[in-house]
């Protein structure tokens, strides 16, 4: 920002003829003017006066093109947030693919062979369960 605000208090017997001597808060009309020349003028005395106005305009056209600018930040995240979301579920490339599916195979592998192992463990359960029937009837 070029425009700096300064805390400032007249000095007894300016040029100005100002009896004010509390503390103020403004900005270098120097600095002003270089800015926003229209808010700066000449007094009849050589002394550069500020007109707050043609500043509060500028401030108002400056909120608003950054007010664009947000919305402009806000859209472009939707919109990659959007294209991340659509990489998510683009295919994996090959090698990724022939990793998955030498992984699916295993694990169908290892539920087969749990799946035996059960009928195996339930053969053998009814096995123990007719000895100590038997056993039982002795």
């Amino acid at each position: 920002m070029q425009i700096h605000p300064v805390r400032y208090s007249y000095k007894p017997g300016n040029g100005m003829g100002i009896r004010d001597f509390q503390e103020h808060i403004g900005v270098v009309a120097q600095e002003l003017q270089r800015v926003i020349p229209e808010a700066v003028t000449e007094n009849g005395k050589g002394y550069l006066v500020v007109n707050n106005d043609p500043i509060i305009w500028a401030m108002v056209n400056a909120i608003q093109e950054q007010q664009r600018e947000i919305d402009s930040v806000r859209q472009g995240a939707r919109v990659g947030s959007g294209q991340v979301e659509a990489v998510k579920y683009q295919a994996p490339d090959s090698a990724l693919l022939d990793q998955l599916r030498k992984q699916d195979a295993t694990i169908a592998a290892q539920q087969e062979q749990i799946r035996s192992l059960v009928d195996r463990l339930a053969k053998v359960e009814a096995a123990l369960e007719a000895a100590a029937v038997t056993a039982g009837s002795r």
